[in-house]
């Protein structure tokens, strides 16, 4: 749609094949990070990345060619879709060298994840909240039962016990208070506080800042049926996990996990950014004519205007700075879209041998 034009409609193709490869892109960047950009995973991802931007843009690229700013509202697999680092293909007519970035083209691109988008946070919400776990949440808890619990199955529980600490977790906290405005007031939650919003009447944040592990594994139901589960995992989440070993009932809020089932039940209207700077927590499922499901979309179903998650593994070494200077924008006022589109711009800009986000 362009303003004063008629919709033009463009034929992408089979979905089946455009599926496939937004899930080759993600594992492709998830192998990136793992190996910290190792060549040849490296030139996996750059070849993933121009092959999903011949499916997805190229159709479309002439049609907005003069654009400087785009809206996108993306439906199914499109969803998951990694925009900032799809890669135009190089034409013959240019210089040698890669083709340019997605986030390099356009200068600024909002991805609209719902019909209607929310209203503007009112000026009465609150401040900065964050939660930054360091430890190894799961240490000293026991080995799951062979069937897992009633709500948390073997593999998530085994993939609780392996998370390590996160040292930049706390640098990543220690960056955002620096880099807040001092009209801005900023609340360190503990981080064994797994209902981090406050209740009414408490005003909610303007700004949630989630440092620390997050999972999402892809299950099946008694009948077969995909579903995923997906949370964020909080300090103390050992004594949940022993309580579930032993069969002791669990106090709501008390087991050291907040399931995108929780999230979706939170009460985060006026709150205009969630940055969950953990790994996997924008991955999520389409369920073919009903929703989409996952972290990231159960924080819009709570309110949140914006959400920023992660599609793979986030390094612990390079985040901090990265929040760091996402966090310096959005200080400085910029909206929470243009202030990650920029750093993200800026990172893939970097030295190859930066380790990756």
């Amino acid at each position: 749609l362009r303003s004063g034009r008629s919709p033009v409609w463009t034929d992408l193709g089979p979905a089946a094949e455009i599926e496939a490869r937004v899930r080759r892109v993600i594992h492709a960047a998830r192998d990136t990070v793992s190996t910290n950009r190792a060549a040849s995973n490296r030139a996996s991802l750059d070849f993933q990345s121009r092959h999903l931007w011949e499916l997805v843009w190229e159709p479309l690229a002439d049609l907005v060619e003069d654009a400087d700013s785009l809206v996108l509202r993306p439906d199914g697999m499109l969803h998951f879709v990694p925009w900032a680092i799809l890669r135009e293909p190089r034409r013959e007519s240019e210089a040698a060298g890669e083709g340019r970035w997605f986030c390099q083209k356009y200068r600024r691109v909002r991805v609209v994840a719902r019909a209607a988008e929310a209203p503007a946070a009112p000026t009465a919400a609150g401040g900065w909240r964050l939660v930054a776990v360091t430890e190894a949440p799961g240490s000293e808890a026991p080995a799951p039962p062979a069937e897992g619990s009633p709500d948390l199955s073997p593999e998530v529980w085994r993939e609780i016990l392996a998370m390590p600490k996160l040292p930049g977790a706390a640098r990543e906290r220690d960056a955002i208070r620096a880099a807040a405005p001092p009209t801005v007031e900023v609340v360190v939650a503990p981080p064994r506080e797994e209902a981090f919003v406050p209740p009414r009447p408490t005003l909610p944040p303007a700004v949630l800042h989630f440092s620390g592990h997050g999972f999402a594994v892809d299950q099946q139901d008694e009948w077969g049926v995909p579903r995923l589960e997906a949370g964020l995992v909080f300090s103390g989440c050992a004594d949940g996990l022993r309580a579930r070993r032993t069969g002791q009932p669990l106090a709501p809020g008390q087991d050291g996990i907040l399931f995108a089932r929780e999230v979706a039940t939170l009460n985060l209207e006026g709150t205009e950014l969630v940055m969950l700077s953990a790994c996997q927590t924008g991955l999520g499922h389409w369920q073919p004519g009903e929703h989409l499901t996952g972290l990231r979309h159960a924080f819009i179903v709570a309110g949140a205007r914006f959400v920023a998650t992660a599609l793979w593994d986030v390094s612990d070494e390079a985040a901090p700075a990265f929040i760091e200077a996402f966090y310096r924008r959005l200080g400085a006022a910029a909206a929470p879209d243009e202030a990650l589109w920029a750093t993200q711009r800026e990172w893939l800009e970097a030295p190859s041998d930066m380790p990756a986000v």
